[in-house]
């Protein structure tokens, strides 16, 4: 098992590349907005399963073509500074990304979202919902069929400061490993990237 690295920062309220622009707050590493900008720069789709506040999905909408942000926003007792309407959840990442019309928020389940895609239609998946084994396991198995040949696959909290949820996240990259549907391109900051195979 890879170890979470202690001196992660997060970069909550200003951007890394000096654009004139009011980022969102996120829970991303500076590695985590570089892996996001690399990966998903000129990809006509990304997805993310896990809006959070919208700061991954901004970042990406930054770069790519399109994104489409999934999240059920339902609440938990872990991230309790946030409403616990989903509607409200849902409004707050909405703003945080209005300024930028090729970013599409959802409000739904990731398994019933997928449906709506066609097959081989994704070029980057970004992850970050459920992080338990079967969550991970789960969501991988919604999209799988959804991703072109070769599609990147980001799972963020690969490293980080909750040893139950890194561990768990890492158990379902591993099995994932396995099946031989995916292989390994690079562990930076919080994220492993995959490639679908």
């Amino acid at each position: 098992m890879e170890k979470s690295s202690k001196n992660i920062s997060f970069e909550r309220t200003k951007n890394p590349w000096g654009m004139d622009l009011e980022f969102p707050r996120a829970l991303l590493s500076p590695e985590d907005h570089e892996v996001l900008k690399q990966y998903s720069t000129g990809k006509a789709l990304c997805v993310e399963i896990g809006t959070f506040r919208g700061g991954s999905a901004f970042i990406m909408g930054l770069f790519a073509k399109k994104v489409v942000s999934i999240d059920n926003y339902a609440y938990s007792e872990s991230i309790g500074y946030l409403p616990a309407e989903p509607k409200k959840r849902f409004e707050l990442a909405r703003k945080a990304v209005s300024s930028l019309p090729n970013v599409e928020l959802r409000m739904g389940d990731s398994e019933g979202e997928a449906n709506s895609f066609p097959d081989e239609s994704i070029d980057m998946l970004f992850v970050d919902d459920g992080h338990g084994t079967a969550d991970v396991l789960r969501d991988f198995g919604a999209w799988y069929s959804k991703l072109k040949p070769q599609a990147t696959i980001v799972f963020h909290d690969y490293i980080c400061d909750n040893e139950t949820t890194q561990a768990d996240v890492q158990r379902a990259i591993e099995l994932i490993l396995k099946s031989g549907k995916m292989a390994r391109r690079e562990v930076r900051g919080c994220c492993f990237v995959g490639e679908k195979r």
